[in-house]
Formats: C-alpha cells, sequence, structure tokens
C-alpha cells in the first residue's frame, strides 16, 4: 500500500502489486499480518475519512505539508475479527471492481464522444460529396466561413466585477468566466441563449478533456476572460457552440508575457468554421446533444459508483 505523505489533502493512495522503489515521499504499508488484518482490507481503511482527517490534521508545513511517521502511526480504528474483515473486504473489493469498471466505461465513453465531434462537425453524418477546402475535407454543400462573419460578438455585454464586489451583492443570476460559473450575484446584463468561448488561459490546451466553450441560457452575466457568441440566420448559436467544443484552435492563440495563452478578439473573429445549412445544422445539433446526454448519463454511474464505494468504506470501518 502506497501513501504519498506530502499534501495528505489529495488524497493519493495505491495498491502496489509488483516490485519497486519509492522516493522518499511515499510510504510504504503492509499488514505485519494476515491473522491479524487481512492485507486486502488495508487500502480501505487508507482511504476511509478519519485515516485522511488524522493524516491531514498531522501534517506540517504552509507550502507542502507533509505528515511524519511518529504521527500517523498513532491513527487508530475499530478493527473487526478476521471473519467480519473478511466479509468486509469481500464487500468493498465487489464495489471496487463496479467502480473501476465504471470508470473505463466512462473512458471510452468520452473518447468515443470526442472521436463524434470531429466526425459529425468536420464531415457531417454521409460523408459523400466531399471537398479540399482551408479546414480540410468538408462537404461540397457547407460553406467555409469567417466565425465574424456568421455570427456576432457581443462583447460590450461583458462585465468584469471583482471577487469583493460579488461578495456584495449575491443574488440568483450566474457569472459566467472562461470555464465555468465563478458566483452568482443580484443582477444580469445578458438574457437569451449565448455561446461562450474563453478569451485566455490554459484550458485552451486541454480541448480533448474539457469543453472549449459554453452554451449558456437564461439571466445570467460574464466577465471579461470569456467572448461572448450570438448565432445568426447563418450560423446557430448552438452550432458555433458544439463545433467549437472540443476543437484544436492554438494557431489563432498569442502567447502573453508570462507565456498566458490569449484568443484576442480580432483572431476570434477571422478564425474559420464550417457552417451547414440550418436544417443540416438543427440535425447535427440533435444528434450531437443526445449522444452528450448519453455520455453525461455514463459519467453519472461513474461518479454514483465512486460514492458507493466511499459510503460503503465509511459504513463499515470508518471510524
Amino acid at each position: 500500500m502506497l501513501f504519498v505523505k506530502r499534501r495528505a489533502y489529495q488524497r493519493k493512495v495505491a495498491v502496489a502489486d509488483f516490485a519497486g522503489v519509492c522516493s522518499g515521499d511515499i510510504y510504504v504499508l503492509e499488514s505485519k499480518g494476515a491473522d491479524v488484518l487481512l492485507p486486502e482490507l488495508l487500502p480501505f481503511i487508507c482511504q476511509s475519512e478519519s485515516f485522511f482527517e488524522h493524516a491531514v490534521g498531522t501534517s506540517a508545513g504552509s507550502l507542502s505539508p507533509r505528515t511524519n511517521w511518529k504521527q500517523l502511526a498513532n491513527y487508530e480504528f475499530a478493527l473487526p475479527p478476521l471473519a467480519e474483515q473478511r466479509r468486509i473486504a469481500e464487500v468493498l473489493l465487489a464495489a471496487e471492481q463496479v467502480r473501476v469498471r465504471a470508470q473505463h466505461v466512462e473512458s471510452k465513453a468520452w473518447r468515443t464522444r470526442i472521436a463524434m465531434y470531429k466526425e459529425l462537425t468536420q464531415t457531417g453524418v454521409h460523408r459523400t460529396g466531399l471537398k479540399i477546402s482551408p479546414l480540410g475535407f468538408t462537404p461540397t454543400h457547407w460553406e467555409v466561413s469567417r466565425v465574424a462573419d456568421v455570427v456576432e460578438i457581443h462583447n460590450d455585454l461583458r462585465k468584469p466585477i471583482s471577487a469583493e464586489e460579488r461578495q456584495q451583492q449575491p443574488g440568483p443570476y450566474p457569472y459566467w468566466g472562461a470555464t465555468g460559473v465563478l458566483d452568482s450575484i443580484d443582477e444580469f446584463r445578458l438574457e437569451g441563449t449565448y455561446a461562450l468561448i474563453g478569451e485566455d488561459g490554459d484550458h485552451f490546451l486541454k480541448q480533448s478533456i474539457w469543453s472549449m466553450t459554453h452554451l449558456v441560457s437564461g439571466r445570467f452575466n460574464v466577465n471579461n476572460h470569456a467572448h461572448v457568441i450570438k448565432g445568426t440566420e447563418k450560423c446557430s448559436t448552438e452550432w458555433f457552440f458544439h463545433y467549437f467544443r472540443h476543437r484544436d484552435i492554438r494557431r489563432w492563440l498569442t502567447k502573453q508575457g508570462s507565456g498566458r495563452l490569449k484568443l484576442k478578439k480580432a483572431d476570434l473573429a477571422q478564425m474559420l468554421i464550417a457552417v451547414p445549412p440550418p436544417e443540416e445544422q438543427a440535425h447535427l445539433v440533435d444528434n450531437l446533444n443526445t449522444f452528450v446526454d448519453g455520455n453525461i448519463s455514463v459519467s453519472g454511474h461513474a461518479v454514483e459508483s465512486a460514492q458507493l464505494l466511499k459510503g460503503l468504506i465509511q459504513c463499515s470501518i470508518g471510524n
């Protein structure tokens, strides 16, 4: 059993079923004997809330806190008889297998999602009648346009509000940043459905695991770190959102002084987008929405499996 003593709040625990060498920041734990503590139960003990609370509570240091062995060794827990340990371990191992399988399915579903996005936003459903365009192969009846020619950029509706100011005006209206909701306040500047795409940040390098865009409806606010997009008759808001959701746009980015990536409004305006006819846009958007809903369901199952395991650990061996 490997437990990382540095920054214990990160909860890094692993089971090593092979020979190896560890750094000094890892404790290697094992049962003193199977007649006292079943080895297969030890990893779950080290994942219990009370164990992590003890490890974090006994850590010292501000920048990189570490727990020391003398204090960690004083952790106390209820140790049931061997027969009960076997029953507990059997249940927890079964729950762990469910969690691992759900995580594996989620990973495969996500890879399929990325492939589906690439397929549907590049060549459509039928993959017939393709032409060579500045974006590669695209259907002959799709247009390739500059973003500024097919959607509206409404950055004038953005409003930067500091965290201190937001604390003074709590309310029901979301306050969006480049990668998500930062807060909720008592006023709104936007109403309707808009797509947001970040203006700066490192998320641009993670298009295969993060959404580059967000589709927001209702009444809300946006800070000055996200561009605000409204669709037109040529290109719907939803198509823009899906088209750039997992697309690599690094060629349009510039680096700021600290190396931070930035998508300037002028560069956003020049970005190229493949635009199907309106009816086909709606059809593709429906397909992508349906697929993403299924993806969310799979992810939800993975989360529930992890929560189930956590709950069983807490009920069976948590103090």
